[in-house]
């Protein structure tokens, strides 16, 4: 419904010249074409509005200039870097990663099977473990002809191959090693957190991956690709009678780890139609 003014009520208007029968002030103008420009220029300034991801605790933040912030398992903020440009003022050299990575270090083979997914798997030059602990053939064949570094065990690394690999970044669950790793000036990003990785976290934790070797499209497809394979299978075992009890854990010679309740794989055991049987404990992995 329209509402009309008296000739009285519009003189009145503050956003009305003496003398002006139609349109606004120049003064009224000016103050809105002011306030227009500061809200562009602190939407264009502000990175926090550009393009934000959390994947559980871990996130990835997109700048306008290109550049990347992560966030890793323990909180550190490292920036992904294009080749040739300038970091931003201030930021430790430690915790620059340039972009797209070319060579990689891992001691997760939980990791090392997502750059699969994102077909990144080449770059990968030095893991833990012998060919016969690993399934990946690049990895495989990798570390029988020399392409591929063996880095010893996850609990025991050999430092000096490490080092002597120079990736462009290192992915471990130890952070323990970040110091020795600044030493070595090797970027380095922890992917274990103080809590379990759920299901939700463990399939999109290749968006955390993807920007590292700016590969988001596959990471896209993979993320559809598992989630679909998911519900299938949700519906297949909707309606199991009798649902098998399941651990899921590692033996040591003195001792054994069992996921947590919490734990992706927790969680797809009870997708698959099963009950687990540490549904109730929470923990890390």
């Amino acid at each position: 419904m329209k509402t009309f003014l008296s000739t009285k009520q519009q003189q009145s208007r503050p956003d009305r010249l003496p003398g002006k029968k139609n349109g606004f002030s120049p003064l009224f103008k000016s103050i809105y074409l002011f306030g227009a420009f500061l809200f562009l220029s602190f939407i264009l300034a502000c990175p926090a509005l550009a393009n934000f991801e959390a994947i559980g605790p871990f996130s990835v933040d997109s700048r306008p200039d290109k550049t990347y912030v992560v966030t890793d398992g323990i909180g550190r903020n490292l920036y992904l870097v294009p080749r040739g440009q300038k970091p931003p003022a201030g930021v430790n050299p430690a915790h620059v990663v340039r972009i797209p990575v070319k060579s990689v270090a891992t001691d997760s083979k939980r990791d090392t099977s997502l750059f699969v997914a994102l077909g990144t798997i080449d770059a990968v030059k030095a893991v833990v473990g012998k060919p016969k602990d690993w399934t990946i053939e690049k990895i495989k064949k990798g570390l029988q002809d020399g392409s591929v570094v063996s880095l010893g065990l996850s609990h025991g690394l050999d430092y000096e191959r490490l080092a002597k690999a120079r990736p462009d970044v290192f992915f471990t669950w130890d952070e323990s090693l970040v110091p020795i790793m600044e030493e070595f000036g090797i970027p380095t990003v922890i992917t274990n957190t103080d809590t379990a990785r759920d299901l939700d976290t463990q399939i999109r934790f290749v968006y955390f991956l993807a920007p590292f070797f700016n590969e988001f499209k596959k990471a896209d497809q993979y993320v559809a690709r598992v989630y679909k394979a998911l519900e299938d299978i949700k519906a297949k075992t909707a309606n199991v009678k009798k649902k098998p009890t399941v651990i899921w854990g590692d033996v040591y010679s003195k001792r054994v780890l069992v996921e947590p309740g919490n734990s992706w794989a927790a969680q797809i055991v009870e997708a698959s139609g099963g009950e687990y049987l540490f549904s109730d404990v929470s923990g890390d992995t």
